[in-house]
């Protein structure tokens, strides 16, 4: 219990800073996005029944983020109604997510002691990304979870002689669904392809990017 009481401190924070910021700092003028509520739109006709076809629901045909959201929604509307603060929850565990990726990744990989100070930095962000990671929108900050998953898959990838099936199954699944969520995670796929070639430089030969590429390709 001591080893997480870190970690569990870190999530009390973020959960009140997470639940307290929008009540006490946000206009009501600026509370919702008319953008936000075609996420929302989609969950309540999941329930009550669809107006159009699925995929019509899906706020930017180029990005398959928003649909994902309104998905996540559903059981929130089906406990708490179909209301904001239900679809902002999808947001709250986002932000969640991607706090406890990014905690793993640096405690498995440097210490507990970075992995505090990392998590801490994410908790108390500046107020416009906190603001932006609020929003139930299906795009940027939300896409940040992939990335974190996807660094923590490739150093498991790189710490190994044969990394087998799962681990660059997993990366290319992370990354090709990611990419398919928000464009944006076509950064990370840049950044782990570079980091991947610095520490193997004949990685493109090896079985294991290929189990990438074709994990790749079923998550996109």
């Amino acid at each position: 219990m001591k080893k997480h009481r870190g970690l569990i401190g870190i999530i009390l924070l973020f959960l009140a800073v997470r639940l307290l910021y929008p009540v006490l700092f946000v206009p009501p003028s600026g509370f919702a996005d008319s953008e936000e509520l075609v996420r929302g739109a989609l969950a309540h006709d999941l329930i009550h029944g669809l107006k159009v076809p699925f995929w019509e629901y899906l706020a930017d045909y180029y990005s398959g983020g928003s649909v994902v959201v309104g998905l996540l929604a559903v059981p929130f509307f089906l406990l708490f109604g179909s209301s904001l603060f239900a679809l902002r929850l999808v947001a709250l565990l986002f932000s969640l997510a991607v706090l406890l990726a990014w905690y793993v990744f640096v405690a498995r990989n440097f210490d507990a002691r970075a992995a505090v100070f990392t998590a801490l930095f994410f908790v108390l962000p500046p107020p416009v990304y906190l603001e932006a990671s609020s929003l139930a929108m299906g795009f940027h900050t939300e896409s940040m979870f992939f990335s974190a998953v996807a660094f923590l898959l490739l150093f498991e990838v790189l710490r190994r002689d044969d990394p087998g099936i799962r681990w660059p199954a997993g990366l290319g699944l992370t990354l090709g669904f990611g990419s398919w969520f928000c464009y944006t995670t076509l950064v990370s796929v840049a950044i782990v392809l570079v980091w991947w070639f610095w520490h193997d430089h004949r990685f493109v030969v090896r079985k294991s990017f290929a189990l990438f590429l074709l994990f790749f390709a079923l998550g996109f």
